[in-house]
């Protein structure tokens, strides 16, 4: 049975990928005023990337996604491993590269993660990747407007995996209300 969830996870995950590479096209601009960033914390190191998709899909139209991947590297001389019950990446939204005051927050919007682990080893000199997924609409909502919007990856504390807190500045994007069904 565990053999067969970890299966239909990988499955998804290829057939999410295959989907995007069939419809989608990434949308990012080359503005240098935003720094996509690279953190080491107590011994790991956090490199996020987010990426608004749009995709239009026959039938239900115009899609426009945001996809946010934070690949974690650990430094540290002994694996690290736990469980989780959790995703541990949260994606925060601002309107300017300051990143002062969010504007969406996936903790409070309840997103979580594509690929959920039950079990993390991440043995020393070797990385592990999460990714979870909004829907532009979910973002934008009935109160913001469509622009460039910047975001950031936020490491949210485990109980059971030790990765310490930190936020990513992770990109920026254009997003608009989705068109269609």
């Amino acid at each position: 049975m565990e053999n067969r969830r970890f299966l239909t996870v990988k499955v998804f995950k290829l057939t999410s990928i295959g989907v995007l590479a069939l419809f989608g096209s990434v949308c990012q601009s080359d503005k240098k005023d935003d720094p996509v960033g690279i953190v080491d914390v107590d011994g790991i190191r956090y490199e996020a990337r987010t990426s608004v998709v749009e995709s239009t899909v026959p039938v239900v139209g115009l899609r426009r996604m945001i996809f946010t991947t934070l690949f974690i590297t650990n430094l540290r001389t002994e694996a690290l491993q736990g469980s989780r019950n959790a995703c541990p990446l949260a994606l925060v939204v601002y309107r300017s590269a300051a990143r002062r005051r969010p504007v969406w927050d996936s903790r409070k919007a309840r997103s979580g993660c594509v690929d959920m682990k039950l079990w993390v080893n991440i043995p020393p000199g070797f990385a592990d990747s999460f990714t979870m997924n909004s829907r532009a609409n979910f973002v934008l909502a009935d109160s913001l407007p469509a622009g460039q919007y910047y975001f950031s990856t936020v490491v949210k504390p485990q109980h059971h995996v030790k990765l310490p807190p930190a936020e990513i500045p992770s990109g920026h994007g254009y997003l608009a209300p989705n068109k269609g069904w």
